[in-house]
């Protein structure tokens, strides 16, 4: 009986640390997520212009033809970042979160960030407090705008989405920002190397 208990023992140990395990290994920043389910993303093309571009991802949704909307990241509190970070001559990536979603054809994308943003210009040292074109205006203090994939693409349940918000092509007027984002290739996305740890260093 003794013998019985401490084999079950045994057994519900290594369930619970192969468990943490692949929780660890699921974790911002290490190779992406092996958790099933859509893996999001987020990287930088080029950071022309500015030398930090700091802002709050709230949402992240992929748009059908029908125009329908599957949520595929979701944060109240949001995720701040520091755009610029995720580049250093190459894209790197900064890991979401991990959405269980049907497979699908999808259009586009539609992402919700906080309104206001703070950018430090190339060459300068101090921060520029702006906030993104009123067009963009979702309420709450937060901005929302899409883009397009230029065509249906199928999107497995397992795959991986990469938001590549390209910098290079982000416009400001005044004291106001136009963003731009694209569907990214994610090409060194199985380098371990190209991930980054969600913290957030930097000068504001």
């Amino acid at each position: 009986m003794l013998k019985n208990r401490h084999k079950r023992f045994l057994i519900a140990l290594a369930a619970v640390v192969s468990a943490f395990a692949i929780l660890v290994g699921c974790g911002g920043g290490g190779g992406g997520s092996s958790l099933a389910g859509l893996n999001v993303f987020i990287t930088d093309d080029l950071r022309a212009g500015f030398d930090q571009v700091w802002v709050t991802v709230h949402e992240v949704e992929l748009a059908d033809s029908s125009g329908g909307h599957t949520t595929v990241f979701s944060s109240t509190d949001g995720v701040v970042v520091n755009l610029t970070s995720l580049n250093d001559g190459e894209e790197m990536f900064l890991f979401l979160g991990n959405s269980p979603i049907d497979s699908g054809e999808f259009t586009g994308a539609r992402i919700t960030l906080g309104r206001d943003t703070t950018v430090v210009p190339t060459g300068t040292t101090v921060g520029e407090a702006l906030v993104f074109d009123p067009q963009f205006d979702f309420g709450a203090g937060k901005s929302r705008f899409s883009f397009s994939f230029g065509g249906p693409e199928l999107i497995a349940a397992t795959d991986d989405l990469v938001i590549d918000f390209d910098l290079s092509q982000w416009d400001k007027v005044g004291g106001f920002v136009t963003p731009f984002a694209f569907k990214g290739a994610g090409a060194s996305l199985g380098v371990e190397s190209r991930h980054i740890e969600d913290d957030h260093s930097g000068t504001v």
